[in-house]
């Protein structure tokens, strides 16, 4: 009984010393705690100086990730306008072919019309037969006051006279319409026969002559389509968008645009969203304002547009170059002037590719390590051993 007592002793004392010796083992290999002398790291400023450390003060920016969406240049459909035949007629000459650029007002062809040449006589007709009612009515006016005709005869006289300033007024406005002003109609009484059925389509903007659809000696009816003119100082850029990356997508933003096959760069706009998105692709239509004074951006090309949504601004945001992982933490270091740097443990948000949002343990306006900061942690984790 007495052997089985020690026996069981020395097992129970040899267990202990094994769990005594792994104890002490651990202890050994576990890194020292951290404390101000290990948190702080005091550089000479020869150190610091080879170090080429840089830095940037955490405070608030938008969180939103960028994305990009490729999609195509196109001519701004508002800026589009057919040039019709006002009259049907005979095309006299073509003033502007394809590809053309040309002011706002330039003549771009012209047209023999006999319905026209009919409306120019109808208004010298009228005009005639106006100018004569009113000398009637004056005349038959002073007979009136003068007590040598009637009033009823007077009330005739001015009656015609407005009849015909009536029939007057409406052959003007018909020639109007057609786009001859006020002095044009001054002259058609001394226009000869020969000019009477011409007349020339103008531009109404400046632009570029996209299209020709006729030829000289070609007979045009009314309304049909000579020529389609494009005004491309401003184009489209119509690029469509996952539904999930619409959020802080909305019409005003301003999107970086590229060709980089063409070397192109600018600043667009979005103009539209649209309401509905693509049943088969879950897309939506963004339709971009692209100013183009110079005309390089073609419609027809491809271009690539950088999303940047606006977003609520997080407090506390520093570039993710700042942010380090020692032993499971998330450290900053903290620079408290150009030789003195702190290892700041923190608590991180969501972030993008190039910032993260910092919770809690940094404030806004401090100023943390970026460039290069790996030096400071290898020093620090020197210092942990």
């Amino acid at each position: 009984m007495r052997t089985r007592t020690l026996t069981t002793l020395t097992i129970l004392s040899a267990m202990l010393t094994t769990l005594l010796g792994a104890a002490c083992g651990d202890k050994k290999r576990r890194p020292k705690a951290e404390s101000p002398s290990t948190r702080f790291l005091d550089l000479t400023p020869a150190a610091a100086k080879n170090a080429a450390l840089g830095s940037a003060v955490a405070g608030p920016r938008p969180l939103t990730p960028r994305f990009s969406a490729t999609g195509d240049i196109g001519r701004d459909r508002g800026r589009i306008f057919k040039v019709v035949a006002k009259m049907g007629g005979v095309v006299k000459s073509l003033l502007a072919s394809q590809g053309k650029r040309v002011e706002s007002g330039a003549p771009l062809a012209t047209l023999d019309s006999r319905d026209l040449a009919d409306l120019k006589l109808q208004y010298v007709a009228s005009s005639q037969r106006a100018h004569l009612a009113r000398q009637s009515a004056r005349r038959e006016k002073n007979l009136y006051q003068k007590k040598i005709t009637t009033k009823d005869a007077l009330l005739q006289k001015t009656s015609a006279s407005q009849k015909a300033s009536l029939a007057q007024r409406i052959a003007a406005q018909k020639l109007r319409l057609l786009g001859l002003a006020q002095r044009d109609l001054q002259r058609l009484a001394r226009q000869s026969a020969k000019a009477l059925p011409t007349y020339t389509l103008k531009a109404p903007f400046g632009g570029t002559v996209q299209s020709v659809a006729v030829t000289v000696g070609a007979a045009v009816k009314h309304d049909q389509t000579l020529m389609v003119l494009a005004d491309l100082s401003h184009v489209w850029g119509e690029v469509r968008v996952p539904g999930h990356r619409l959020a802080g997508v909305s019409k005003g933003n301003q999107v970086q645009i590229t060709n980089r096959r063409l070397g192109l760069r600018g600043t667009a706009k979005v103009v539209y969203v649209a309401p509905v998105a693509d049943r088969t692709t879950r897309t939506v239509l963004v339709r971009l304002s692209v100013p183009n004074p110079k005309g390089k951006w073609r419609p027809g090309c491809v271009l690539t547009a950088q999303f940047t949504p606006a977003g609520a601004a997080v407090p506390v945001v520093v570039p993710r170059a700042a942010l380090h992982t020692i032993d499971g933490r998330s450290v900053v270091f903290v620079a408290h002037t150009k030789t003195r740097y702190e290892a700041r443990t923190v608590e991180v948000g969501r972030g993008t590719d190039h910032h993260v949002a910092i919770s809690k343990g940094l404030r806004s306006g401090e100023r943390v390590a970026t460039t290069n900061s790996l030096t400071l942690k290898a020093e620090y984790l020197k210092r942990l051993q």
